[in-house]
C-alpha cells in the first residue's frame, strides 16, 4: 500500500506514516539501506505487520469490538486496538482495513467467520 513519510528517528524506532488520510506510528523496518530509505514527505510502497499481544483470552478478544468496526485505534506509540471481521479460517484472517492479521486467532470452527473481534497489537511494524 502507499503511504507517505511525515516524521523518522531511524531503523527500528518509531515512525509516523500517512496512510489513507490517517497517522500511524510504526516501527520503522524501511530505512536499514541508505539508497532505499525513502525522503521525509515522500510516497513509498509499504507493507505493514503486527506483534499481536497474546495475553489476551478468546473471550475478550470476541468482546472487544460491540461497535462492528474495521479499523485500528491508537493505544500511544506503535500499539493500538484492532478491530476487525474475521473473513476466514485455516488460517483465521482478521480484516482490520488497513490490516490483515492470521495470528490474533487460532481455530477451525467456521462458525467464528463474520464475526467481529478486537486485540491489541503490541508494535505495528512497516517495512518498504
Amino acid at each position: 500500500m502507499k503511504a507517505t513519510l511525515l516524521q523518522m528517528a531511524g531503523p527500528g524506532r518509531e515512525a509516523i506514516l500517512e496512510i489513507g488520510g490517517r497517522r500511524y506510528c510504526v516501527r520503522d523496518g524501511f530505512s536499514w539501506s541508505a539508497d532505499r530509505t525513502p525522503a521525509v514527505g515522500a510516497e513509498f510502497e509499504v507493507e505493514l505487520s503486527a506483534v499481536i499481544d497474546r495475553s489476551w483470552p478468546w473471550e475478550k478478544i470476541f468482546a472487544a469490538n460491540p461497535g462492528r468496526r474495521i479499523g485500528l485505534e491508537p493505544l500511544g506509540g506503535w500499539s493500538y486496538l484492532a478491530l476487525g471481521r474475521i473473513t476466514s479460517i485455516d488460517p483465521v484472517r482478521i480484516d482490520c482495513g488497513i490490516l490483515a492479521e492470521e495470528r490474533a486467532v487460532y481455530t477451525h470452527d467456521p462458525g467464528v467467520v463474520g464475526a467481529f473481534v478486537g486485540f491489541r497489537i503490541e508494535t505495528l511494524d512497516a517495512e518498504g
